[in-house]
């Protein structure tokens, strides 16, 4: 009685799973052009790799972002760090 049960179960997810795909479609979205002047980036020597402030002119948020070799890492940093 349970494996009817349980394959009466699968049988409902497929129909739902079947339902669910036919209805929905993808639609290709234009690409807009990226504006280069959004963002601003200043480059900070550092022996131990390259470090760079990062400022969004739309949102003004300020990233610190580190990078060596292959590995990187990106941190807030408060607005007045990218001045």
């Amino acid at each position: 009685m349970s494996v009817v049960k349980r394959g009466g179960w699968i049988l409902i997810g497929v129909v739902i799973g079947a339902l669910a795909t036919s209805s929905i479609s993808a639609v290709r979205v234009k690409e807009q052009p990226m504006d280069t002047s959004r963002l601003r980036v200043t480059l900070a020597a550092n022996p131990l790799g390259t470090a760079a402030f990062v400022k969004d002119n739309k949102s003004t948020g300020c990233w610190l972002v580190f990078s060596k070799d292959s590995a990187m890492s990106v941190v807030t940093a408060p607005p007045e760090a990218c001045q």
